[in-house]
Formats: C-alpha cells, sequence, structure tokens
C-alpha cells in the first residue's frame, strides 16, 4: 500500500512566502525557506551581540587565537567565553582546532564574506 500525500491541500496556518507554485515544489520550497530562515536568524541573532563582535574581531585579527588569548584581551571571565565562543561555533562562524589541552578558534571566512555580502546589499 502506498501513502500518497495531497501537497496541494497543505494547513492554512503554514506560510507559502508567496511562491505561486503548487503541489510538492511548493511544499519543499516552503520547509527549505523555513530552514533557512531560521538559520539565518540564528546566525543574524549570534552576531547581534557586542560581545561576540569584540570576539570575532579579536579572532579575525590573527590566524587563530586561544580560549585563553581571548578572554584576557577582552578581561571576560573564562566561562563566559566560552559560552559566547559556543554559540559562534555552533552557528559556523568560527571553527576550532585542539591542540593539547588548548581549543584555537578561528573565523570561517567563507561563511563571514557570504553574510557580509548579503549585509551589504
Amino acid at each position: 500500500m502506498t501513502l500518497r500525500t495531497n501537497y496541494e491541500n497543505l494547513p492554512t496556518g503554514i506560510p507559502h512566502f508567496g511562491f505561486a507554485m503548487a503541489g510538492r515544489n511548493a511544499f519543499r520550497m516552503q520547509i527549505i525557506n523555513e530552514n533557512f530562515l531560521s538559520k539565518a536568524d540564528k546566525l543574524l541573532k549570534a552576531m547581534d551581540n557586542p560581545i561576540r563582535q569584540s570576539i570575532l574581531e579579536r579572532i579575525e585579527s590573527e590566524e587563530e587565537v586561544n580560549v585563553m588569548t581571548i578572554y584576557q584581551h577582552l578581561k571576560l571571565e573564562q566561562s563566559l567565553t566560552s559560552i559566547h565562543l559556543r554559540q559562534l561555533r555552533e552557528v559556523g562562524l568560527v571553527s576550532t582546532r585542539k591542540s593539547g589541552k588548548f581549543v584555537y578558534y578561528r573565523i570561517n571566512r567563507e561563511l563571514m564574506d557570504r553574510v557580509n555580502k548579503i549585509l551589504a546589499a
């Protein structure tokens, strides 16, 4: 038995983002756009914080920076710095490299360039 879904009759509470497509393609576009909007929202929220902006500027000033350098330079507690770095890492703005007991952070230049292009438009 094949389960068939009628994509033409989507629930009325689902926003359609103004697409003039019908059926399965409209449903797929809606899911893609909801995923994109959710990721964009998280990314912009992560960037819209003065502490995280300072952390990004500090990391960007060097090739890569360890946590200790960041919190000493910004005069923050290590735990607070780690919380903000985790948020930046979760949205993909920074990546990590572990060396012994130290964690080094670097900017995800590809993502940062894409964000800057979008924001500049």
